[in-house]
Order: structure tokens, then sequence, then C-alpha cells
């Protein structure tokens, strides 16, 4: 994983506390990567924002790799659930999570 400030932040948002690390967005099993929801190749306004990434551990990110279609809106779907979870037990509201993205993607115009 990348080292960067975007990455570590959106790593700390999913995970859990008291947690090493977040859990795959699709399987539970410990996430060792971020994963673009919709490609920074294809929706470069979407590089950097946290939410288009979403943690996953290595054998989700192989079946993700493979087949895309349709990959995108499922992911979205079990993001929006895993915030709204974590949300609940973290104690982070729907305005503390836009100010997190605001401050990430300001960082990007420095």
């Amino acid at each position: 994983m990348a080292d960067t400030l975007f990455y570590r932040l959106v790593w700390e948002l999913y995970t859990p506390k008291g947690a090493e690390g977040p859990p795959c967005i699709m399987c539970w099993a410990p996430a060792v990567t971020l994963h673009e929801i919709r490609p920074k190749s294809l929706y470069p306004e979407w590089e950097n924002d946290p939410e288009n990434s979403v943690p996953i551990c290595a054998a989700c990110h192989d079946i993700v790799q493979a087949d895309t279609e349709g990959t995108a809106d499922h992911l979205h779907r079990l993001q929006q659930m895993r915030l709204w979870s974590l949300a609940n037990t973290k104690g982070i509201t729907n305005e503390d999570f836009l100010h997190i993205r605001s401050a990430l993607l300001s960082q990007e115009d420095q």
C-alpha cells in the first residue's frame, strides 16, 4: 500500500476501533490494499477521492480485477453500507466524512 496521506486517512477511516487495519469490503478478511471503484484512468476526477477507494484483500482484488462489469456499482453499494456501519461504531457522522473528503480533495489542489 502506498504511504501517502490519502491512503493513510482512507485506511484509518475503514479501520474499526481497536483493529490493526480494515477488513476487506467484500469478504471481511484483512485488507491488503485500497481498490479504486472507478478506475482513475477512465475517471481522473475521482483520483484521490475517498469515496472512490475501498479496502480489499488480495483474493477479492483478483476477482474484482478479472470481472469488471458491474463491479463499480457493487463495490459502491458495499462501501456505503460499510461507511454507515463504521459511522455507527466510530461515531463518524456524514458531516465528518464530508469534512475529511473535502480536506483530502483540497490537498490535491496545493
